[in-house]
């Protein structure tokens, strides 16, 4: 006790000999470091693209006085704050400079994307009733509990960043479908005589349907490293609000706004027998959907396709023909097509590759019809 009294009163004699002496106990702005969670275990974090902004909210938890007496208070420091990526300090920072408290500690709530919240608490985050465009994203990061500086959690593309640990999670799903050509080797044992005949794959219009309006509450609970990576494989955090169904069908065709995706005349899938088509066309490509039970009655994606084949024979002793039809696969449920998959779940990407096979060669099973035997009546002449 001695020794701590007399480093105190050198202190205080300092201060009395030189009265622009300052002790100064430095502060820490508050910075963050962001990055997009794709698996703990399969697969590592990627950047949250410097690009982009998001949202934050900020609760101070710590003492405050009443009536003479230490209590425990929470206070809100960040209010929808926006936090940017700075290229000359390489940090993330939010738009004013925020310093970290002394004592106690700070939670934070971050959010991202082109729709915000309905509403916005220190333990939750909700969208009511929110339609969901083809390419809208929601992004939800991990809540950030008692944090109390600055900390290099993710080391991705940004050496040195330092900050609140920000990990996104995608609150979407995303679906895309693609097309192509039967590869596979389905005509062995036939005479190959690729000069003779080819065909053309032309994809007329294709539609995809699904739920697109909806409601979810992502809560965060209490806790060491909380977060909302709990339900992220949880579709049924997603519920279309009552009596409010919403449904859309985006249709791929000549006549749409898509129209740049289309597999139209201008660009077809042509193969022969000996060099079949593998290259891949995309019809709709990654669009974000409400994640949603395929199994449930009132939430569930549908899918039709209409392409039109024509096949051409060539061949100097048969003069050329071409023989052409058009396929219509109605409007049916997808889950009917890859019942493996049973729903679209958050932060997950589905595609759906879909092969068209031009069709079986004619092959021929001949047969002869037994001689029948009729025996004539005897005649003498």
């Amino acid at each position: 006790m001695k020794k701590l009294f007399i480093i105190a009163a050198a202190a205080v004699a300092a201060l009395a000999a030189c009265t622009k002496t300052e002790v100064n106990t430095p502060d820490q702005a508050i910075n963050f470091n962001a990055a997009n969670y794709i698996s703990r275990v399969t697969k590592a974090n990627v950047t949250f693209g410097t690009a982009n902004t998001f949202k934050t909210n900020a609760y101070v938890h710590t003492l405050v006085l009443n009536a003479g007496t230490p209590e425990a208070s929470i206070q809100q420091m960040m209010f929808d704050e926006t936090v940017a990526w700075n290229g000359t300090l390489n940090q993330w920072l939010p738009s004013r400079t925020y310093f970290w408290p002394k004592t106690g500690y700070v939670n934070f709530f971050s959010y991202a994307g082109s729709i915000d919240p309905t509403a916005k608490a220190e333990n939750s985050l909700t969208y009511t009733g929110v339609t969901i465009n083809t390419t809208d994203d929601i992004l939800v990061a991990e809540a950030a509990y008692e944090q109390t500086g600055n900390l290099s959690t993710y080391h991705i593309d940004n050496a040195g960043v330092t900050g609140v640990p920000t990990l996104f999670h995608h609150m979407l799903s995303k679906v895309s479908f693609k097309v192509k050509l039967d590869a596979t080797d389905a005509y062995a044992g036939i005479p190959e005589h690729p000069e003779y005949y080819s065909w053309e794959i032309v994809v007329n219009e294709s539609k995809f349907g699904y739920v697109n309006k909806g409601t979810a509450e992502f809560t965060f609970a209490d806790g060491q490293g909380a977060d909302v990576a709990a339900p992220v494989g949880n579709q049924q955090l997603w519920n279309a609000p009552t009596g409010d169904f919403a449904w859309t069908i985006v249709a791929n065709n000549k006549d749409s706004e898509l129209e740049s995706t289309v597999i139209g005349d201008a660009n077809k899938m042509t193969a022969t027998n000996s060099a079949k088509v593998s290259e891949i066309k995309t019809l709709f490509d990654e669009i974000s959907v409400l994640p949603q039970d395929l199994n449930d009655t009132d939430a569930w994606g549908q899918f039709s396709l209409q392409y039109t084949i024509k096949s051409t024979y060539d061949d100097s002793s048969n003069p050329a023909k071409t023989i052409t039809e058009v396929v219509t696969v109605p409007l049916t449920d997808i889950l009917t097509y890859v019942p493996s998959i049973t729903g679209w779940k958050m932060n997950y990407k589905y595609i759906y590759n879909i092969i068209i096979k031009p069709g079986e060669p004619v092959k021929f099973d001949p047969a002869v019809v037994e001689w029948e035997e009729e025996t004539a009546a005897d005649k003498i002449i």
